[in-house]
């Protein structure tokens, strides 16, 4: 202490000496010089022992944790992965084991942590052909209950015993140890040896069916591997379990398996088994007690099981479901009915008595209605939702109604509805609401125009003024990195609850957008405002409907190379219903299921369009999906019609082209796009859809298109799919009792990648086309591939 108080006078005096430091200087002496006396140095492993004594037995710190071990790599390895938190016997322990140090101890010393043992073992297997490295190293995952003198063994056993259960019966490992310093290498030595398969299962016995039928019923209620037709004796008796229960579920009570036999030949087995079915139990009587609110025969109307017909479990636990199911409905929800002891056997086993205990319960009628769990969302939205009031009966369904009208919202991530445990007719309602507002952007790359940057930002409120309206915003962009001309598009849609629970919302959609048609000789833009106003409808889980009742586009050409170019505003007033049916298991990157839609539109000067324009549009889509494993096929087919007697106005009509559409070829590129430049002459957006005849161009009065694409997905990695494609889009245009066909289609390869940020590249070759298409002029410049690239895709 002297020594300190010392160092302390003399460091702040120190200006009296012969030299003169900077004042900052004895801010930077006095932490060190005090560091120095008060930690002395340490070594990497031990105390020194004068400080042992003055440390103690004091508890370890983080900054005086240390861990000793003669290995010095797993000594500095520990060091760095605790350097910022305590360490325990537990957490040391488990690092360890991740580490597969899995020989070594642990003891607690007044020195710090003492690792003994500290060597590293590694597995290495050889001779696996059925298993890859990954799927090994799962299967001998080694953790504290398989540490000890049975290390080894434990890992031979576990695959092993993987090996048996895909049919390798035969199979032979041995193992081998090499230890060099600080480090094991078990080698693990397979011989696969064949796998098994069964050729034949033979029932033999007292039985009232032909041997056939045991027989698939076996090998349809066993594991997938006995299904495949490979041998392994415990996957085996799970079908021989499951065969008894089926025979006792239709009345064979004392049926009962006596012995099995298997008989190897070469690599395959043949299995013998000895069932006795016995007698068919019949039902000689029912009697019921404890039913006062329902009568007996009322009851004994309503279930399935009769005098005199067989005793059938199945059915028998059914009926005990539907006594359950009527006093529910009548507001009894503690209903009970005795599940075990209830078949009593007379004297030869063949006919029993059935006797359905019930224990009925208190009538449940709503004293009580509490609603809790809510925060924004208003209470009398929740409770109007409500099939139930205060004074009337609950039933199940009454329940399941309003959990549903309550989910439908959108607005709740939990929904329950329960009795108060200490007060049955108080019903509680508790709710959870999710994160009402939402935020989220992305940005990407594709091929689209050679190459092309987008961005994108959306907000959503799903809950405003608490009565689940919601407010759904957006802003994309897009800029072509070739020719930078910025594109965006702002929109906003306001959607109204009409009937709450019921899944009818009004939308109101406003938006406006700058977005480029063509790059020709001018920069051909379109400015665009819309106004929408729709009703949404949900009518099932997979199927919802969307009715627009009027929408309204003005959109106006500009020129932006071109300040002379004319800006003629056209207007395209329209209506349209549409129908919706998916069943995808994704709406992102379906696997199974499938997807069908249809939509009727019509526009017309009588809703607002230019006197010029108005038609008539059809689309349909349907899209399948088919797995095996993680192998895929999907087929997709779209189609559409649209006709007029007036114009069509090309920003509506049928053009094919792009990754998402018909791949080899490019929508947005006039030598490129389905219909042809030849065929289909565009120059802005605005304009009327024309087909060119010789040298006369005349509007087009009707158009139809059908696109067909096939998939085929294969895994390469967990995250890099593969894909093989083929994509064929024809589009045949009408005008003036002419009509012409344009077709294209190519086939090709893509990959996926699945992260974060998705990634797909496509590469797509245009297939030679039919000789009744080929004559069509096409550019000599055109390219027979095409790559197609997007990164983060939205």
């Amino acid at each position: 202490k002297t020594q300190r108080v010392w160092i302390l006078n003399s460091t702040l005096n120190f200006k009296k000496s012969k030299k003169s430091f900077p004042v900052w200087y004895k801010f930077l002496f006095v932490p060190v010089l005090l560091y120095i006396i008060e930690f002395p140095a340490l070594s990497e492993t031990t105390f020194a022992q004068s400080d042992l004594k003055s440390i103690g037995r004091k508890k370890l710190t983080k900054s005086s944790s240390l861990f000793l071990s003669e290995n010095q790599k797993l000594v500095k390895q520990l060091t760095k992965a605790f350097k910022n938190r305590t360490p325990s016997r537990k957490t040391i322990f488990n690092y360890l084991i991740k580490k597969h140090y899995f020989k070594t101890k642990i003891l607690h010393t007044e020195e710090g942590w003492k690792i003994e043992n500290p060597v590293k073992t590694i597995f290495s297997v050889k001779g696996s052909k059925f298993f890859d490295h990954q799927e090994i190293n799962k299967i001998i995952h080694i953790d504290e209950t398989k540490l000890g003198i049975n290390l080894y063994k434990s890992a031979v056993n576990s695959l092993r015993t993987a090996y048996s259960k895909q049919g390798f019966q035969k199979v032979k490992i041995s193992y081998n140890i090499k230890r060099k310093q600080w480090r094991e290498w078990v080698y693990l030595k397979v011989k696969e040896g064949p796998r098994i398969q069964i050729e034949e299962i033979n029932v033999t016995g007292l039985l009232s069916q032909p041997p056939e039928v045991y027989m698939k019923l076996i090998k349809n209620n066993s594991t997938p591997l006995i299904q495949e037709g490979y041998y392994n004796k415990a996957d085996l008796e799970k079908g021989y379990d499951n065969l008894i229960k089926h025979l006792r579920g239709q009345g064979y009570l004392q049926s009962r398996l006596y012995s099995d036999r298997v008989i190897y030949k070469d690599n395959k087995v043949i299995v013998t088994v000895n069932l006795e079915e016995g007698p068919r139990s019949f039902i000689k009587t029912i009697e019921l007690k404890g039913n006062k609110y329902i009568s007996s025969g009322e009851i004994l109307s309503s279930i399935q099981s009769r005098v005199q017909s067989p005793l059938l479990l199945t059915v028998l636990e059914e009926d005990l479901n539907l006594i359950e199911k009527i006093y529910k409905n009548r507001g009894f929800l503690n209903i009970k009915t005795q599940r075990k002891e209830i078949i009593e056997y007379g004297e030869n086993s063949q006919y029993v008595t059935i006797k359905l205990v019930i224990t009925e319960g208190k009538q449940v009628i709503i004293d009580r209605i509490t609603i809790q769990g809510f925060v924004n969302a208003r209470k009398d939205l929740i409770k109007n939702l409500l099939t139930f009031e205060e004074g009337t009966l609950l039933t199940p369904k009454k329940i399941e109604t309003s959990i549903s009208a309550l989910s439908a919202l959108n607005l709740f991530s939990q929904v329950s509805i329960e009795q108060n445990k200490d007060n049955p007719s108080e019903i509680m309602v508790s709710v959870k609401e999710k994160n009402l507002q939402d935020v989220r952007g992305g940005v990407g790359v594709n091929t689209q125009r050679t190459l092309t940057a987008r961005a994108y930002g959306e907000y959503r409120h799903k809950n405003l003024f608490g009565y689940g309206r919601n407010f759904f915003g957006r802003i994309s962009s897009q800029v072509n990195l070739f020719r930078p001309v910025l594109e965006y598009e702002v929109s906003g849609i306001y959607q109204e609850v009409f009937i709450p629970g019921k899944n009818i919302k009004g939308n109101i959609g406003l938006s406006r957008s700058h977005n480029i048609f063509s790059y020709t000789e001018n920069i051909n833009a379109v400015k665009r405002d819309q106004v929408s106003f729709s009703i949404d409808t949900k009518l099932t889980p997979y199927l919802k409907s969307n009715f627009k009742l009027w929408d309204l586009e003005a959109r106006k050409e500009l020129c932006l190379d071109n300040p002379n170019c004319p800006e003629p505003l056209r207007r395209i007033g329209s209506s349209h219903i549409s129908i919706q049916y998916d069943k995808r298991n994704s709406i992102f990157n379906p696997t199974k299921g499938f997807f069908f839609s249809v939509k009727a539109e019509y526009s017309s000067p009588l809703i607002g369009s230019s006197p010029d324009i108005q038609f008539w549009k059809f689309n349909f889509s349907n899209q399948i999906y088919h797995s095996l494993s993680d192998y895929v096929f999907a087929i997709g087919l779209k189609g559409g019609l649209i006709f007029s007697n007036r114009s069509i106005p090309v920003s509506h009509a049928f053009i094919l082209g792009g990754q998402s559409s018909l791949r080899g070829y490019d929508g947005n590129i006039e030598g490129e796009r389905i219909p042809n430049s030849t065929l289909a002459p565009i120059k802005t957006a605005n304009e009327p859809l024309t087909l060119k005849i010789k040298e006369s161009a005349y509007k087009a009065t009707s158009s139809q298109y059908a696109l067909a694409k096939l998939e085929f997905r294969f895994p390469l990695t967990k995250t890099f799919k593969g894909l093989i494609f083929y994509d064929a889009g024809l589009v045949r245009l009408t005008a003036n009792g002419h009509s012409r066909n344009d077709y294209g289609h190519s086939a090709g390869v893509g990959f996926r990648y699945e992260t974060i940020v998705p990634f797909g590249v496509d590469f797509a070759y245009k297939l030679p086309l039919p000789p009744h298409l080929s004559s069509l002029p096409r550019p000599s410049s055109l390219s027979q591939y095409r790559f197609h690239i997007a990164i983060g895709l939205f």
